[in-house]
C-alpha cells in the first residue's frame, strides 16, 4: 500500500488529496473516478517517508473540498 498526494483541478479551483491505494497508478485512478471531470495529476515529488502506508492500511482518499469540486 501507497499513500500519494494528488493536485486535483476542476476549473480555477485546485486542491490537494493524499490517497492510498496498491500501486501509484491505482491512486491516480481512484482520484479520476472520485473526481469526475476534473483534471488529476500526482504531485512530485513523492515524499519518501510517507510512501509506504503499510499492508493494513485501506484504500482512500482524504481531501479538503471545494464546493466548485464537489459537483
Amino acid at each position: 500500500m501507497v499513500s500519494i498526494s494528488v493536485e486535483v483541478r476542476g476549473g480555477e479551483d485546485a486542491m490537494m488529496a493524499l490517497v492510498r491505494a496498491a500501486s501509484i497508478n491505482r491512486a491516480e485512478g481512484l482520484a479520476r473516478s472520485r473526481f469526475p471531470g476534473s483534471a488529476v495529476r500526482v504531485v512530485f515529488p513523492i515524499d519518501g517517508d510517507s510512501f509506504f502506508a503499510g499492508d493494513g492500511a485501506a484504500e482512500g482518499i482524504e481531501h479538503n473540498l471545494p464546493e466548485t469540486l464537489a459537483g
